[in-house]
Order: C-alpha cells, then structure tokens, then sequence
C-alpha cells in the first residue's frame, strides 16, 4: 500500500491484523482535531536548550549529537502525524462497507488497523450500526469534540498497553448521536468527511533483497537504535536488510535514511527473509514486553539467528524462563545492557579486585522527564523499575558477584507519576547496592548518573563517565575523559565481532536470572500499589538454577 508523511510518499506493504483487530481500505475520514501528543520543548529556541546542545557537542562529540538530534527530531515529527481517526471505508476480508474509529501512527494510508470493537459495519442490525455511516462519523466527531480527554486517551491507546480503550464505540456513537439530536453538538463536529486522497506511487522502486552470510535486520525503529545502534552497524560494513515498526511512516523514513532494503509493520513478514541467510543478526528494541516474542519467532524462521536483545530482555517471570530456556538450548541471544561496557568500568573492576570484602555500591541517576501517556507507564511494560532502573540493578550484579538476598523498594507510588525510585539491594556476603533513580534536577546533561562504590581500602567514584578518581590509602588518581562514553558503542561493536569470529555471546546466564529477577519482583510490587516494600530474594537465588517457587514479599 502507499503512504503519505510530511510530503513524502512510501510503498509499504498493508497492516496484519492481529486478534481482536480489523484491517479498513479508506474511502473517506477525517482526523479529530486534538493537540499533539509530546510538546515540542526540546526543539524550542531558549538558553537553556543552547547550552544543552553545546554540552552534548563537547562531551559526546559531533557525530552522535547530531544523531541524536535527527532521531528525535524525525521521532517528534512523526510523532506529530498521530492523531485519532473517524475513517469510512470496507473491510478487506469480507469487503462490507464499515465505520471505524482508533488512533493512528500514519493517518495517510490507504489501509488502517482500528480494534475490532471500534468498526461497525453499515446496515448492521445492531445498537451500533444504523447504515448511514457519514451521520454516524459525525456523530463520533461530535462525542469526541465533547470528551477530548477520552478523545486523546483513546488517541493514544495501544493494544500493546494493557489497558481497556476509554470508552465504547457503542457509548461515543449514543452520545454522539444525541448530541445531534438535540443540537448541542460542539460546531467541530459539522465537519465534512473527505473523499480519501489518490497517493501517487512513490518515485523509487524497492531495491531488491539479496541473501548471503549475514545482514542486519532491526524491530523497533525508535529513537534509541537509530541514534546509537544503526551507525555502529553501518561502520562494521553489515549490509542492511529489513527495518520493522508498527508505524509505517517510521519504518519507511528509517530505512530510506539507512539504506535498508526492505520495510515492514509486521514481525512475522519482515523476519521471514531470516531464512535467506546462514547467520543473520537481528536487533530487538521494541516494546519492552514485546522482545522475547520477537526474539522466539526469529529462531522458528532461523534457528541461526545471532539476537542483541536490548534493556530489559523480559516483561515477566514467565518470559525470563523462556528467554533462559531458549539460550540454555542453543540460541545466541545477547543482552544489551551497554554500562557493563565502558572503560571506566573495566577500570573499576579491576581496581576492586585487590581488594577484599563486602562491595558497597551507590547509584545516584537523573533520567529525563517523560509524560503520564509515555509507554513506559503501560501497565504491560513494568514500570520505569523495569525500563530504567534495570541498568544499575545490572550493574550491582556485575560488581558483586555474590548471590542478591533482601531488596527494599521505596516508590513509585500508585505505579506511574511519581519520579523517583529508591532500591537496596542486599547480598551475602554482606555487599550493598543503594540504588537511587530520579527525574528530578538539572536537566542539562540527560541521564546523569553517578557512581560510588567501596571495597576494603579502596573507593573509586565514577561521575558520569567523565571523571573516574580512585582512593586507595592515603594516594589519589584522577582520569578524566573529554567524551562521556556509557559503553554503546563497545557493546555493539563486541557483538558484531563475536558474532563474526564464532565467539558466543557474552552475557552470563546467572546474571541474566538474577539480575532479571529482581527488577520484575521489585515492578510487580510497584505495580500492586506497595510505596515500600522488603522482597526475599533467597527463593530468586534458587529459581535460577530452575525451581518455580515464588518468593515472598513483605509489605511495609
């Protein structure tokens, strides 16, 4: 099918439907008229934004700002093109003449996804369904100038979030059409629907897709890969073959500007040229409880596949047995936390190495500040416990190497609003791990993290991987670092060369158990409302090694 984004046209292929879910070739629509999703601040012209520009130019050099920059600026762009969508059009299986109503990433298709629940068919004889489909749109038009909270709610749903819709498409179209009835309908909601427009086709063909050794397929065309994982790949010479997104507009724009061969909305169909190839790699940054779904379908089309599965590889207990199941088996699945990889840490190691005793680890992060709707808060994705502060709960685990025993959590309350995250972790051998995750403070820097930790006589500090200074005794060294270097680019660059030397992947199953383990226990707490709990960590220690008991958790 074509699309239409920011004055550009792409040849993508059409939506799979999944369960619950109905595909609609558009005759006519209208998008509702809501403000965007994410305001434009970081690109708005201040002082502040300057000098956060200059500080990320100096300290992590012109390359990957401007990465950055681009990334956010398409991501926000297209971000813009969201908007909730009342379209008229038929049903590409049965071909009925059908009403719908959902949120789109790219309204300008000429086929749509909406949820089965919000398309009604015209003539149906049903509450919903009256047969006259531009009365019934402009109903809908109508609820919706009436509710923009819901309106932007259900803008914003996704099936992927765990959640109800806001509302039913029989009680907008009840309320919509009494609205009408009795005149009181907002004037918006007088619009016309537009006949859909003829997208011409676009100006370059496809280019064709060759098999061979390896190539590089990528699920998720966020902001993050784009930015940090896509230039790595693309110096180590790694053709690129297939970019897949839920959002066409992204898919397409991402692999126009890489050089992919092929886009797509749909894992299934995008995977499926794995088969092309003796050791394909495949980077699985998607959402968070959507990687090991990806990850298992990538090994049934190609047992071969080499996965870089970023931060956090699982959402549930469940996926963590079976993302442990597929490695214990055989599968090459590496796991992308970068902050075991920069040099300052190697440093540190090694300088806590010589010394004996209990580790006493202090992480201090400033994350930046998201919105309520951001989807990190979906329910289904585990918090920001799991999004964010999986990272420094990592990297206790690979400064302390004995077993994790207690884990206090302190916030965030009622699971989402509340920006900071406070963590203790205790081991045994009487090693601590103070954890402190937030989103409040100077901004300047994006994530800020600083890093303390002490073993016997020794303490080294890591201030934001700019600064490494160690105190041993009475001496004091100091090494600094013009470019702040949290450990990316090591990370992918050490997978490429595993992956093409035959080497397996790095990341140990112990600490993928472990660490995994705690930050889902300390989310799932998050999740029941628990502002503090103690959670034992001794039965996760065993389930390791493959018992199912769960561990008990005090609430305070």
């Amino acid at each position: 099918m074509k699309i239409r984004v920011s004055g550009e046209t792409f040849d993508v292929p059409p939506p799979v439907p999944a369960a619950g879910e109905t595909v609609v070739a558009v005759e006519r629509y209208l998008p509702v008229d809501l403000p965007i999703a994410e305001p434009a601040a970081f690109f708005s012209v201040s002082l502040a934004n300057l000098r956060k520009l200059l500080f990320f130019l100096l300290r992590e050099g012109v390359s990957l700002t401007l990465a950055k920059v681009r990334a956010i600026s398409s991501h926000w762009k297209l971000g813009e093109n969201r908007t909730l969508v009342v379209a008229i059009g038929t049903d590409t299986v049965t071909g009925r003449p059908v009403l719908a109503l959902g949120g789109q990433d790219c309204p300008y298709a000429e086929q749509l996804c909406f949820p089965r629940a919000f398309v009604v068919e015209a003539g149906a004889e049903s509450e919903e369904g009256n047969g006259d489909r531009d009365t019934d749109a402009r109903a809908l038009l109508a609820y919706c100038a009436a509710n923009p909270d819901v309106a932007e709610r259900l803008r914003d749903w996704s099936r992927f979030s765990g959640r109800a819709p806001a509302v039913t498409l029989a009680d907008a179209l009840a309320e919509g059409r009494r609205l009408l009835a009795v005149g009181t309908a907002p004037v918006a909601a007088t619009a016309v629907m537009v006949e859909f427009p003829r997208i011409p086709a676009p100006a370059e063909a496809p280019r064709p897709i060759a098999g061979g050794r390896s190539a590089l397929f990528m699920a998720g065309a966020g902001k993050y890969p784009c930015a940090y994982a896509l230039p790595v790949f693309r110096r180590a010479g790694i053709p690129f073959d297939t970019v897949i997104d839920l959002n066409p507009a992204r898919a397409a724009r991402v692999a126009k500007r890489f050089g992919f061969a092929g886009a797509d909305t749909d894992a299934a169909r995008g995977l499926r040229r794995l088969a092309d190839y003796e050791a394909p790699m495949l980077l699985i940054a998607t959402y968070h409880a959507t990687h090991l779904e990806i990850a298992e379908l990538a090994l049934s089309i190609n047992p071969a596949t080499r996965i870089l599965l970023e931060k956090p590889p699982v959402a549930t207990i469940d996926q963590l047995h079976r993302l442990d199941r597929l490695r214990r088996g055989g599968a090459y699945i590496e796991i992308g936390y970068n902050r075991r990889h920069p040099d300052m840490i190697a440093q540190a190691r090694d300088r806590l190495a010589a010394q004996d005793g209990p580790t006493v680890m202090t992480s201090i992060v400033k994350v930046p500040r998201i919105p309520a709707s951001h989807w990190y808060f979906w329910p289904s994705q585990g918090t920001r416990i799991t999004g964010n502060a999986c990272h420094w709960i990592d990297l206790g685990r690979y400064f302390i190497r004995a077993a994790p025993e207690r884990l206090v959590l302190m916030g965030p309350h009622g699971n989402e609003r509340d920006g900071t995250i406070s963590l203790v972790v205790c081991y045994a051998d009487g090693s601590r791990a103070n954890i402190v995750v937030t989103d409040n403070g100077n901004a300047l820097r994006g994530v800020q993290e600083y890093i303390e930790l002490r073993r016997g006589d020794v303490t080294v500090t890591i201030d934001d991987f700019l600064r490494l200074r160690v105190e041993d005794g009475a001496r004091q060294s100091v090494r600094r670092r013009l470019i702040r270097d949290k450990g990316h680019d090591r990370m992918y660059a050490r997978f490429i060369e595993n992956v093409r030397t035959g080497r397996p992947a790095d990341y140990p199953g112990d600490d993928l158990m472990l660490t995994s383990a705690q930050y889902l226990l300390a989310s799932e707490s998050a999740q029941a409302g628990n502002p503090v709990a103690a959670i034992d960590l001794r039965h996760a220690c065993t389930r390791a090694v493959g018992c199912e008991d769960r561990v008990a958790v005090r609430r305070g």
